[in-house]
């Protein structure tokens, strides 16, 4: 939801401070982020590769050569084709190595040879329901309140956490993956955010992301306890419960009752705040007088949009007057090019290289996540350092990004992070200390750009396209993150390099794409496509005319496109 007359609630989040009554939600959030890790890297040890053999039928295996298998997922019948070529059977049953886990999904159902694909499945379904349900989510969230579709999808991922280990059938466990993934959802971080005091926003980003990286930490250290996937899951998921009625307990967004109208729902709790922050709030009157002008301003910005969207459809209209079937689609393709992410070259660069971002980063992440058996012989250790290295990359990005600027600093972190991936290629498989050292270091720079790509965008995109840019760019990023495992599965089994030199290969294209992005630091947040032409003018040192009259790169973007 558009935050109009933000500002003025903003004032009254200054006078209430920051206190006991933030921090029940800070807390409460930073628990759940904390557990997450257990759902949704999972796959590592949940459907992790362990080594097998085929198990041959004893009918078969008497008259069978003695060096009868070919591979793991065939073996040779003691007989020949009519052109004497030995004849294969594919392997029904399989004998696992217990050596490191005791029993994984992997292994209770056979997921390997045909079926392996299986296991990448177990990530992907996940994946694709969080690529479906944040967008209803947001839309129900503003419509029915954050705390509403916060409890509701808290509630579903941890029952379908709880009774995951309990199903007794592989389709039924994707299935409940796929649900997992549809209530993951963001409202909880949204509502965090809406009661943050505005000048701790970017230290509460941090917070409520630190966690993730401790759970991390924390689920590599249990998993090396407990090698069984039920007693992994049940241990990861029961301490969920205790989020539900912590959830159900915090306040809904004042924020959003206000601009919902609900003003003395929205008084109550802005009270109970002071109360709990020792803090004083004007009086009654002028709060309502408050509540009345963020109102009045989100109703008049929400019909000035309804208006423009109204104008446009009018004025493509009037422009496509034939009524021919292929007109309109013709039509219709211009008025996409004409509008939106696509109305100008400097847009659709922008739209360009941070769908390729955060598309990367996020594959790059989960790649690296679930590559351990790639890049480590201990895949515990592997992801206890690998949570660890999350620390740094989180906590200092924000410090980097303030000092050095967005562009270079995401540039550089995107071309270390595929510098170590193309030099694991040409590393010795044998030492695996290195590899491994490699892969942390590729790891550190993908998550300093994640963190990077959302500041970035916020800041490049004009006002008035802000939102469609954050919804592509997450699409982008979903994509990605089904895209990581699949890479690893994939390539893996053809050369243990093969997901590294891809993984690497991309990351520095994303890294010679982020030069083509202007600067942001110290600018003015863009509120119009001249805004953003501007931004680009000053990227290659042109005077700067919009108080005189605009720029050539500005009347340009003015004129409308030929198709």
């Amino acid at each position: 939801m558009t935050n109009i007359g933000g500002s003025n609630f903003d004032d009254l989040l200054v006078r209430l401070g920051t206190a006991k009554w933030n921090y029940f939600y800070f807390i409460t959030i930073c628990w759940f982020c904390f557990l997450l890790p257990g759902q949704i890297i999972s796959i590592v040890f949940a459907v992790p590769s362990v080594g097998f053999t085929c198990i041959i039928p004893e009918e078969e295996a008497k008259n069978a050569p003695e060096q009868n298998l070919t591979d793991a997922c065939t073996y040779l019948l003691n007989s020949t084709s009519p052109e004497g070529q030995p004849l294969t059977k594919p392997c029904l049953q399989w004998d696992f190595d217990n050596s490191t886990y005791s029993r994984t999904l992997t292994s209770q159902y056979q997921l390997v040879c045909g079926r392996q694909f299986l296991r990448t499945a177990y990530h992907s379904l996940f994946m694709i329901g969080n690529l479906f349900g944040p967008p209803i989510a947001g839309y129900f969230s503003d419509k029915h309140g954050r705390k509403n579709v916060a409890v509701a999808g808290c509630l579903v991922l941890t029952v379908a956490a709880v009774i995951l280990p309990f199903i007794p059938s592989l389709p039924g466990i994707l299935a409940v993956r796929f649900i997992m993934g549809f209530a993951n959802l963001p409202t909880a971080y949204i509502l965090a955010m809406e009661v943050c005091e505005p000048n701790k926003r970017s230290y509460v980003g941090i917070l409520l992301v630190l966690p993730w990286a401790l759970g991390t930490m924390a689920y590599g250290a249990i998993a090396y306890l407990v090698r069984d996937w039920e007693w992994l899951q049940c241990i990861v998921s029961f301490p969920l419960l205790v989020f539900l009625p912590a959830i159900w307990l915090l306040d809904e967004s004042p924020r959003w009752l206000i601009v919902a109208g609900q003003h003395e729902k929205a008084l109550v709790i802005l009270k109970k705040a002071a109360r709990w922050n020792k803090a004083t709030l004007p009086p009654d009157s002028e709060l309502r007088a408050v509540m009345n002008e963020i109102q009045r301003e989100s109703n008049e910005a929400r019909a000035q949009a309804m208006a423009r969207e109204s104008d446009d459809s009018l004025t493509e209209s009037q422009r496509s007057p034939d009524p021919s079937k292929s007109r309109r689609i013709s039509s219709n393709f211009a008025c996409l090019l004409k509008c939106g992410l696509c109305s100008t070259v400097h847009i659709r660069i922008v739209t360009l290289v941070m769908t390729l971002c955060f598309c990367v980063s996020s594959m790059v992440f989960h790649g690296l996540t679930l590559s351990s058996k790639n890049f480590s012989i201990n895949v515990f250790a592997y992801i206890i350092v690998g949570g660890l290295v999350e620390v740094p990359a989180y906590s200092l990005s924000a410090v980097v990004v303030d000092k050095f600027g967005r562009r270079k600093p995401l540039s550089i972190c995107f071309f270390v992070c595929g510098l170590s991936l193309v030099a694991i290629v040409v590393s010795p498989q044998g030492i695996t200390w290195l590899i491994m050292l490699l892969a942390m270091v590729g790891k550190l720079g993908i998550c300093s750009a994640g963190q990077m790509n959302y500041l970035y965008l916020s800041e490049l995109y004009p006002t008035e396209y802000r939102l469609q840019g954050m919804g592509v760019a997450i699409l982008a990023q979903r994509f990605g993150s089904m895209m990581g495992p699949v890479i690893v599965s994939v390539m893996s089994p053809l050369s243990w390099w093969g997901p590294s030199a891809f993984m690497g290969a991309m990351t520095l294209l994303a890294s010679l794409a982020t030069l083509a992005l202007p600067e942001t630091l110290g600018a003015v947040l863009p509120d119009t496509l001249a805004d953003l032409a501007e931004l680009f003018a000053n990227k290659r040192g042109k005077k700067n005319h919009k108080s005189d009259g605009e720029s050539p790169d500005t009347t340009e973007e003015s004129k409308p496109m030929r198709t």
